[in-house]
């Protein structure tokens, strides 16, 4: 591919992308993301890994947490779409505790909705 093509596909990308992302986890990492963040060494990865959609991210995280990032926050080459499912998304650097956003995950039942409480 030449060098115009792909500058033409990631100024593409750069305007497609979310205004926020999502990441499930679990109420036993929130201390640790609380403190340092969500870097992806303390997982044993070269990523974080998120999703454009909150209900997807919602079950990865056992509906327990959801961390939300606003994209404009993030360096934007260090955020590339993933080559999973279409709305994943994957950050190579470390995202500091201040740009994070941490809501508790519940089910209402009879509504059949996911609940989201803020802990921040």
């Amino acid at each position: 591919m030449n060098q115009i093509k792909k500058f033409v596909l990631s100024v593409m990308d750069y305007f497609r992308r979310p205004d926020y992302l999502y990441h499930g986890t679990s109420l036993a990492v929130i201390p640790s993301i609380q403190n340092e963040g969500l870097d992806p060494r303390y997982f044993k990865r070269a990523a974080v890994f998120f999703s454009d959609n909150m209900g997807f991210a919602a079950l990865w995280g056992n509906l327990e947490v959801l961390v939300r990032v606003n994209t404009k926050d993030l360096d934007k080459g260090l955020l590339k779409k993933s080559i999973g499912y279409t709305g994943e998304y994957k950050y190579e650097g470390i995202i500091p505790p201040e740009v994070i956003d941490i809501m508790m995950v519940s089910l209402d039942k009879t509504e059949g909705r996911l609940r989201l409480s803020s802990l921040k």
